[in-house]
């Protein structure tokens, strides 16, 4: 075995010790020599002998190490201990078992030079005792000696991120030795992960390092730059500006964008018609209807962020079919309509106009187009049977409400070009007829006029003028159109080119006299001037600035002063001086007035309100063209003004002069009469829809058509009030409306009417029926079930009707078809007048009688019973709790009930009401028999309740009343309850 140095150290020292015994000599004595052991001293003869000491030996020698687990290069210092304490010899030897795993040198220090186990030992001297410790070693740690950080890219944009990398060596390093922490050193640049992805957050320069978590001296960073998103380049054609011809189609120009990192985003750009979506743009080809400049705006915004887009125009000019020729110039202000000056416009400027854009189409019934549709230029087109309906389809014009003169009468006029578009020929008539212009405001109808008076695709200019129209100091005013009825054909219109004007007039002193002043000897008189008046579409004018024609002639007559008020057109002429607050119902009131007439024609005079009657009234020749309308009437409860309407008469153009108006004390009205000089039995009949409204298709969307014998129902001229010709009715959806005719005062307010009317219903889906009476007041008539009826309707009226309509009121339910045979109207109450029959009863007279009035019988083919108990005949409350039990053994049997006692009287009006419950019946009749002479249907005797409502006028003046069961087969058991008899009409005479 190698000796340690340690051990020669060791032996060394011991050979000098020896030598140095051999080379000393006593003091005192001589020594002796042993010869094996050397020289030794000899004992003192005067000292006492003294023993050798004992030598102490090695018992035990023990290695340690504090570090056993060792990788190649480690170092390790061993400890030995060797005992006992006071050994003598207590040197040893250190060795290795392996050096090639382990070495060891005197000191005990421990290298580690390769892998595997090894003992070092420990040897004494005295006695060559041992002791070791064992190491295991392991290969050499490798530990990181640089890292890297790097990036792909220098520059980042906001919004963006990148992956940083790290690489830590030597790539052998111990992997838990190569972490490492990312940090940014500006945190609201640019952030980083545990993974290395930075994000860009905002503009400006960051530094990324990256250091070891082994060791903080290993660090590496890279420099980052953070810019600003730019937006997108768009790239647009050199040439911007292109024409293209109305209706045709554009190809458009290629425009591509790139994105600030130079992403291609051609295919996101997005492009469209900014000048109010008037052209379409579709498969990268424009066409647009209305001519002008269309401004296309390209858009294209970048992919992370749409703050950061770019934009882009193309003009297309769109060239009319016709190009405008209307002059504007001078015109285009509309403040100078509120100064009595003319405004001009057109729709040149299209969608984008101000005129268009304060145009209110609420049913979008209007377009613009520049085609061959249009007049000129762009016009306004309109499918005017979207207008129909209600007032909000009106097409408002709105930029007039700031620019009206206000609370003043001033004559307004509108003029325009149109063009009919729809068919107008023989089996296509006008259906433009109803068409209005409107001058209107908030809680007024409006002055509507019609103008449509062309063919087909011929341009005609046209003049509208609202005389005197006073607009109210606040709210909402307008010009507008709208088509009264709608229709399943046609309707279309074109318009372009207005001109507006408004023109000062003669400014009359209005005056409305008392009631007191109205019954003065001489009535009143309005001469236009100082006690003035005004009228709906009426224009003040001064008689001497008229023509002078006109003026010679009125200035020449006593019924014309200063001003004259001039009527223009047929209708809406509503007068300002007879009010509800001065005409006194039941008074008579006589009307003079005094016009001249340019073209004279059809004049009459409607008194507005109580059904809007037209007043009888008398046209005197006063010299040249001076007339004289006169009437005298009696004033009814409703009246509101008075109309002077132009009938039948399109060239209506008259200058009114004095009105006078008088009102007189009515003489009473004569006991049994109407105000309207009518009495009991007054009663008039129609026929389905009267012929002077026409048949077809009417506004509401109803068809009535005439009955055709060949095709139409045959049993549909079954019925006792349907005639040879009643008329088809088709009512395909609900809330339609038939006007059937006109009452003309035919009705008057507070009398009671009884309506009987003959249908035959062929199919309805379970609405109800109304007569609606001048939309004012609502009439039920129940739900009409399926073939033939008579439905019968009493009604006091609360107004004085003119127009007189069958409304299907409900949307859903209120369709089918039916036919119309006759509308009785009969008078059968008079207010304030009780009439009575010859026997002193009034209408409403009413007697029951609810048991046989003489006791019950029992023969052989009859009987009568008390109430037996049987609870089915009482189920219904209306048989009360103990009906009388009758039982019919054979036919041709009578049972009598009761004496009428002359109740009953010939020739009056009863209905007869009874309640009674069929056990068992064969399939005869069931009867009323009146004195064995009379005898009256009761209804039907199927199995279980009915109730029978019989209307009769009585032939004779009855004593008995009895039940009669007719037939053979008459036969079985009937509960009866009460027979109600009630006088329902008073026929006098």
């Amino acid at each position: 075995m190698k000796k340690s140095k340690f051990f020669i150290a060791s032996l060394a020292a011991l050979v000098l010790g020896v030598t140095g015994l051999a080379g000393c000599s006593p003091t005192t004595t001589d020594p002796t020599t042993d010869p094996t052991t050397g020289p030794t001293s000899q004992p003192d003869p005067t000292t006492p002998a003294q023993s050798e000491p004992a030598v102490v030996h090695v018992e035990s020698v023990t290695v340690t190490s504090t570090l056993l687990d060792l990788r190649v290069g480690d170092t390790s210092q061993v400890s030995v201990e060797v005992l006992p304490a006071d050994a003598d010899d207590k040197t040893y030897t250190l060795t290795s078992s392996s050096d090639d795993v382990v070495t060891v040198d005197t000191t005990g220090l421990v290298t580690a030079v390769g892998i595997g186990t090894a003992d070092v030992i420990a040897t004494a001297t005295d006695g060559g005792i041992t002791g070791k410790v064992t190491f295991n070693v392991e290969r050499a740690l490798v530990h990181p000696e640089s890292i890297t950080l790097a990036s792909t890219v220098s520059e980042l944009y906001v919004g963006q991120t990148t992956i940083v990398s790290v690489e830590v060596l030597p790539e052998n390093a111990e992997t838990e030795e190569k972490g490492y922490v990312l940090t940014s050193s500006d945190e609201t640049v640019a952030t980083v992960t545990d993974t290395g992805v930075v994000e860009a957050l905002a503009p400006g320069s960051v530094t990324i390092t990256a250091t070891s978590t082994y060791n903080e001296e290993l660090v590496d960073s890279v420099e980052l730059t953070v810019l600003e998103l730019t937006a997108p380049t768009l790239n647009l054609p050199e040439t911007t500006t292109y024409s293209v011809n109305v209706g045709e189609e554009l190809v458009l120009p290629e425009v591509t964008a790139v994105d600030c990192l130079g992403n291609d985003l051609t295919e996101y750009v997005e492009v469209e018609d900014i000048s109010g979506e008037r052209g379409t743009i579709k498969d990268g080809k424009f066409k647009a209807y209305v001519a002008g400049e269309h401004v296309l705006s390209y858009y294209v915004a970048d992919l992370t962020n749409d703050e950061l887009y770019a934009e882009g125009e193309i003009v297309v000019n769109v060239v009319p079919t016709t190009e405008s020729t209307f002059d504007t110039t001078g015109y285009e202000d509309i403040a100078a309509f509120s100064k009595y000056g003319t405004y001009k416009v057109d729709f040149e400027d299209g969608l984008r106009g101000d005129f268009y854009r304060a145009m209110t189409d609420a049913n979008s019934a209007v377009t613009l187009a520049a085609d061959s549709r249009a007049i000129s230029g762009n016009s306004l087109i309109i499918d005017a049977n979207k207008t129909s309906g209600s007032q909000a389809r009106t097409i408002f014009f709105n930029l007039f409400s700031d620019y009206f003169i206000r609370d003043t009468a001033v004559t307004y006029s509108w003029s325009f070009d149109y063009k009919v578009l729809s068919p107008l020929d023989a089996e296509n008539p006008n259906n433009l007829s109803d068409f209005y212009v409107q001058l209107a405001w908030d809680g007024f109808d409006g002055l509507n006029q019609t103008f449509v008076n062309a063919y087909k695709d011929e341009v005609k200019t046209v003049t509208m003028t609202f005389p005197g129209a006073k607009v109210p100091a606040t709210g909402n005013a307008w010009f507008g159109f709208f088509k009264l009825g709608g229709s399943d054909r046609d309707a279309i219109i074109a318009v372009d080119n207005f001109t507006f004007t408004a023109k000062e007039i003669p400014q009359v002193t209005p005056v409305i006299p008392t009631s007191d002043e109205l019954y003065q000897e001489n009535g009143f008189t309005w001469d236009m001037t100082d006690n003035g008046a005004t009228f709906v579409n009426g224009e003040p004018v001064i008689v001497n600035n008229l023509d002078e024609t006109l003026k010679t002639e009125m200035a020449a007559s006593e019924y014309f002063h200063k001003n004259a008020i001039h009527l223009t057109k047929a209708d809406s002429h509503n007068f300002s001086g007879l009010t509800k607050d001065n005409m006194v119902a039941g008074d008579e009131l006589t009307i003079e007035v005094y016009y001249y007439a340019v073209n004279k024609g059809g004049i009459c005079l409607i008194m507005m309100g109580a059904g809007n009657p037209t007043l009888k009234a008398t046209d005197t020749h006063i010299s040249g063209n001076i007339y004289c309308l006169s009437v005298t009437f009696k004033v009814i409860s409703g009246f509101t003004d008075l109309n002077v309407y132009g009938a039948n008469n399109p060239g209506f153009d008259i200058y009114v002069g004095e009105i006078r108006a008088k009102l007189t004390e009515a003489a009473p009205v004569p006991v049994g009469q109407t105000p309207g000089g009518k009495t009991l039995g007054y009663s008039f009949e129609k026929y389905g829809r009267d012929t002077g409204f026409g048949l077809g298709t009417l506004g509401s969307g109803a068809v009535v058509t005439a009955y055709n014998p060949d095709t139409d129902l045959a049993d549909a001229t079954a019925g006792a009030m349907m005639g040879d010709a009643p008329q088809k009715f088709v009512f395909d959806k609900g809330d339609q409306n038939v006007e059937l005719f006109r009452a003309s005062n035919a009705i008057e307010v507070e009398q009671t009417y009884r309506f009987t009317l003959g249908l035959h219903v062929v199919e309805w889906n379970g609405g109800k029926l109304h007569f609606n009476l001048d939309n004012a007041t609502f009439i039920e008539l129940g739900v009409p079930t399926l073939g033939y009826q008579e439905i019968l309707i009493e009604w006091t009226a609360t107004t004085t009707p003119d127009f007189f309509c069958l409304l299907a009121t409900e949307v859903d339910k209120s369709v089918g078809t039916f036919y119309l045979g006759k509308l009785t109207v009969e008078l059968i109450g008079i207010a304030g007048y009780d009439a009575k029959t010859p026997g002193g009863y009034s209408r409403g007279f009413s007697f029951s009688n609810n048991s046989k009035q003489w006791g019950g019988c029992d023969e052989a083919n009859r009987a009568v019973l008390a109430y037996d108990g049987n609870a089915n005949a009482i189920a219904n409350e209306a048989m009360g709790t103990a009906p009388t039990k009758l039982v019919f053994k054979q036919g041709n049997t009578t049972i009598e009930w009761f004496q009428a006692n002359n109740r009953i009287e010939i020739g009056q009006e009863y209905l007869i009401e009874l309640d009674y419950y069929v056990e068992s019946w064969g399939d005869g009749r069931f009867m009323y028999n009146w004195d064995n002479q009379t005898f009256i249907d009761i209804g039907p005797v199927t199995q279980g309740y009915h109730h029978s409502a019989v209307r009769v006028i009585a032939n004779r003046t009855v004593d008995f009343f009895s039940f009669f069961a007719p037939d053979a087969g008459s036969v079985g058991t009937i509960y009866v309850n009460a027979v109600t008899v009630t006088l329902t009409k008073v026929v006098l005479g």
